[in-house]
């Protein structure tokens, strides 16, 4: 639970201010289903990582999105052996950028980024 959540924190750290957890003894998907039902109720509207942009709150950030122009610029004009290393920079560009803000809301945690992702262009917590 603690890795899943650092993960939301680390994808949509704008989006992320708190969190509910509940202890699941013998968890089931319909018993889960109708803790989400209830929990969608309480809120009385769809959050959006429910919805539109689960894929942002689930998956690895892709670096790519967030190039600068000079950078898809010199990505796209690189051979195909130097790409990686042009990913793996801005992936560390926008690592930086993340924990600094994640730095000024006082996060404490230390983050370890998995390195293997970042020449592939994606950002994902070890």
């Amino acid at each position: 639970m603690r890795l899943s959540l650092l993960q939301h924190l680390v994808r949509c750290p704008q989006r992320c201010r708190g969190y509910k957890a509940i202890a699941i003894e013998r968890p089931d998907r319909p018993w889960l289903e109708a803790v989400k039902q209830q929990w969608l109720a309480e809120l009385e509207t769809v959050p959006l990582g429910n919805d539109r942009d689960r894929a942002r709150w689930e998956n690895a950030i892709d670096v790519r999105e967030q190039m600068t122009e000079a950078e898809r610029t010199a990505w796209a004009s690189a051979d195909p052996f130097t790409q990686p290393k042009l990913l793996k920079r801005v992936a560390r560009r926008v690592e930086a950028a993340i924990l600094e803000e994640l730095q000024q809301r006082s996060l404490q945690e230390p983050l370890v980024f998995n390195v293997k992702l970042k020449e592939s262009g994606r950002l994902d917590l070890k």
